[in-house]
């Protein structure tokens, strides 16, 4: 009995990794989720009369998350996403110098701009598949591809024939804990597909980006 003791001391270490890891983390949660969301419109190489600004917009849906090994876990979410962005257009005035003064037409042409302003609305179905880290008690940070559905969109643009529906972004983010059953998360998203053009003609792609504040809530856990 005394010769095996030192053989068996070899195994104490995967012993005590394994029983660290299997009861303590073999959970699952399944909960919901809601919030608001900044989103806005990056127009890749944009050198048009056309700017874009954050808008308000709202996401919510449901959430399934297993722990896998230690401190890692994996998050699957189905959200509903209202994004967009305030558009604003320069209104492009042509004044003839010939028919005003050095002064005044000095005047006109530096004076403030003015713009037409424009909703881009986009309703979408979102698909998160998130890497879970669990940093403290009280901290998780996440990272993970995100696809997408354009399901409906409201714009004053006219349709340029290169709408795409689908899209594929990356999402990153952390969650802090308030609460035994409820977290408050902080995300950061954007797409790496374009899902329009500026114009029919126009090299200048669209894509989404924005940040969301959402209340997370566990509804069942094993």
């Amino acid at each position: 009995m005394k010769n095996k003791l030192p053989k068996l001391s070899f195994l104490l270490p995967f012993l005590f990794v394994l029983f660290s890891f299997t009861p303590a983390h073999s959970q699952t949660e399944f909960g919901i989720k809601g919030g608001i969301l900044f989103s806005n419109v990056n127009a890749i190489n944009n050198n048009s009369n056309v700017d874009f600004a954050n808008k308000n917009g709202v996401t919510f849906g449901a959430f399934y998350k297993r722990n896998l090994l230690g401190s890692l876990g994996i998050q699957t979410e189905l959200l509903y996403q209202l994004k967009g962005a305030n558009s604003f257009i320069e209104k492009y005035v042509f004044y003839d110098p010939n028919n005003y003064s050095n002064e005044e037409y000095n005047q006109l042409i530096n004076a403030p701009k003015s713009y037409y302003k424009n909703k881009e609305i986009l309703h979408y179905f979102s698909l998160p598949v998130l890497l879970t880290f669990k940093t403290t008690n009280f901290l998780d940070l996440y990272g993970g591809p995100e696809l997408g559905y354009l399901f409906s969109r409201k714009s004053n643009w006219e349709k340029t024939g290169n709408l795409n529906r689908f899209s594929a972004g990356i999402a990153i983010g952390a969650a802090l804990k308030i609460s035994d059953k409820t977290k408050l998360d902080f995300r950061y998203s954007t797409d790496l597909t374009r899902f329009d053009t500026l114009d029919k003609n126009s090299a200048i792609d669209l894509k989404n980006y924005g940040f969301s504040v959402t209340l997370q809530k566990t509804l069942f856990n094993k």
